[in-house]
């Protein structure tokens, strides 16, 4: 039973918002401070001391975890897309706003409420585009919850960690990048190694369940069994164990309910198909495909953001002169 509890969630939409909300904060972390950095105005914050870095840090996770949560919450796909967009170009200038009226007041240099203001006009030209592009980068952590409220499974939190792992490699590649290149190249290592770990963890979770279900087809799952679903009141709240069509049977766990009785007993645990419907090994192939491509999603979308901001906002890289728009 202890083999199969890793492989059963107790609560998968739960651990599907966490997830995302985790990898969100972590993305956010990763890309502020290299995006920043090509805007000429503002990589000069990133130079300055740590107090005004991690205000401008802080904004920009604490943002972006709010957007996460209203979208993981929105009850369709589409919905979230909505939050996604239109409220990412608005905690974007938001974003902009707070930052440079907190990096004000720490400065103690002006007029806080002024600053306020201006970083709020300034927002509503550079944050808000900004803000869209975060939202778009968020899409893939944020709208697998959604679609794990409509159909809950046991597999949505690994197949949400296989988007987790590209995303959060391609945002791990920017360490170099950041204005400070050996504490950037630090995280962006630490951030890469925690990529692949959710890779490899989902892997193996979803290849294991392959096998316990063909295992158990067999008839080698000692402690186990496959019965029909009767549509039974005890079998309501069971879960699919993998994202199928059709799960028309439940998995069983036989033992004894009370030893100390004799007394025998069984619990059911997931619904699983009992025919040709159930999922194969080789089914991990499309699995691996598809997170290749959102690995190279995130990293066109970043490599077209550094592009775009290094273009408008100032140079192509941080610190020197000139920008489409003769910002100096």
């Amino acid at each position: 039973m202890a083999r199969l509890a890793f492989l059963l969630s107790a609560r998968p939409v739960h651990a599907v918002r966490r997830l995302g909300l985790v990898a969100i904060a972590g993305v956010a972390l990763l890309c502020t401070p290299p995006l920043l950095a090509r805007v000429r105005e503002a990589d000069h914050i990133l130079d300055s001391e740590p107090a005004l870095i991690a205000w401008v840090l802080l904004c920009t996770v604490g943002l972006s975890l709010l957007l996460g949560r209203a979208a993981v919450r929105a009850r369709t796909v589409a919905g979230a897309w909505v939050w996604l967009v239109a409220g990412g170009a608005l905690f974007g200038a938001l974003d902009a706003g707070l930052s440079l009226a907190g990096v004000t007041a720490l400065r103690g240099s002006g007029n806080v409420l002024g600053a306020l203001v201006l970083g709020g006009l300034f927002g509503g030209l550079f944050g808000a585009p900004l803000g869209v592009a975060y939202g778009v980068l968020y899409a893939p952590l944020a709208t697998p919850a959604v679609r794990a409220q409509a159909r809950p499974t046991h597999e949505a939190a690994d197949r949400l960690a296989l988007r987790v792992g590209a995303v959060l490699l391609a945002a791990a590649a920017l360490g170099p990048l950041w204005p400070h290149a050996p504490t950037g190249t630090a995280v962006g290592l630490v951030a890469g190694l925690a990529a692949l770990g959710c890779l490899g963890v989902a892997l193996f979770r979803m290849h294991a369940r392959r096998r316990f279900v063909h295992a158990l087809a067999a008839g080698s799952a000692r402690g186990y069994r496959l019965e029909p679903r009767t549509g039974a009141v005890d079998e309501r709240e069971l879960l699919p164990l993998f994202e199928v069509e059709v799960a028309d049977g439940v998995l069983v766990a036989v033992g004894a309910a009370h030893p100390y009785r004799g007394a025998r007993g069984v619990q059911k645990l997931a619904l699983v198909p009992l025919d040709g419907a159930r999922p194969q090994l080789r089914d991990l192939g499309p699995a691996l495909g598809s997170t290749l491509g959102w690995l190279f999603f995130a990293t066109l979308l970043l490599a077209a953001l550094l592009a775009a901001l290094g273009w408008v906002g100032g140079t192509g890289a941080p610190g020197a002169p000139g920008g489409a728009w003769g910002w100096d």
